[in-house]
């Protein structure tokens, strides 16, 4: 019943290709940022050497945490004495929480942009990031207080393609078209879907062709808490939006009847934990709104 109900349901995050993976040696780890451009013009001499230099960009670090699902512990009577299949149902919840921590703890992590800060010392969601993360620069925005419409949606779009890189080069450019997702929760579904899906939608002229439909992927994650906030993330840069740091991956602990557990206490307990930090890189590939 485990196996079946871990294999009845997918992770969205890592299957849609918003969360990338990263193993780290210890705990604390460090993970650098990969530069979206490598420096300005160069106008040089004949005989003179070519300057030329290895630039990262900036650097996130952490420490890696253990955690998991609840775990699940019974006794000998709770097996003896079940008779409408709560202990089946336990397992079932069991497996299926196992197979999507990944989501609930990206959605945390998405979340956490809003307090969390990056490599640029901004908190994550911010209207002031520095273009230039290591020497600061223009300020760039990747927080909204947009409501999920159409033509809020392509103002969205758009602020990722005048995103500019360390050396004012545009980010998008030479025919590069990004390539966009729309997260959202369970409550914007419908938004979602007449945002995104329909060809035509009814505005205050009457009906009219819809502007951004099919312009984004679309993915519902309903372990966001806020039923207002959506995010739109460009999936076709050097990295992914969300990372999951793994020093451990999720590992099974059973201490059933041949346990010291059981044999001093007759209790089975059955959990899952990983040694993991999942978090938001670098705030270039990830926008947020709400009205």
């Amino acid at each position: 019943l485990y196996n079946q109900a871990f294999n009845s349901v997918s992770p969205v995050l890592m299957g849609s290709g918003l969360m990338e993976q990263a193993s780290t040696p210890g705990k604390n780890y460090h993970v650098p940022i990969p530069p979206l451009a490598l420096g300005d013009t160069v106008t040089e001499i004949d005989g003179n050497e070519w300057p030329a230099s290895f630039i990262q960009s900036s650097e996130v670090t952490g420490t890696t945490l253990k955690r998991g699902p609840k775990g699940l512990q019974m006794t000998e009577d709770d097996l003896l004495e079940d008779r409408i299949g709560m202990v089946n149902a336990n397992v079932e919840a069991m497996g299926r929480a196992k197979r999507l921590f990944s989501d609930k703890l990206g959605a945390a992590a998405l979340e956490a942009g809003l307090t969390a800060t990056g490599h640029d010392n901004q908190v994550i969601f911010s209207q002031t990031h520095s273009r230039d993360p290591i020497a600061g620069a223009s300020t760039q925005s990747n927080s909204h207080s947009l409501a999920l419409t159409p033509d809020n949606l392509l103002t969205v779009l758009q602020g990722f393609q005048t995103l500019v890189a360390e050396n004012g080069d545009p980010i998008f450019a030479g025919g590069q078209k990004p390539e966009f997702t729309l997260i959202h929760p369970v409550a914007l579904s419908t938004d979602a879907e007449k945002v995104v899906d329909r060809m035509m939608i009814t505005d205050a002229v009457g009906s009219v062709t819809n502007i951004t439909y099919k312009r984004v992927k679309t993915v519902c994650l309903p372990q966001l808490t806020d039923a207002s906030r959506w995010y739109v993330a460009v999936n076709n840069l050097a990295r992914k939006p969300i990372l999951r740091v793994v020093f451990k991956e999720m590992t099974d602990v059973k201490l059933g009847p041949e346990s010291d557990l059981w044999k001093s206490k007759q209790l089975m307990k059955l959990y899952s934990y990983e040694k993991t930090h999942y978090r938001l890189v670098d705030w270039r590939l990830i926008a947020t709104s709400k009205p």
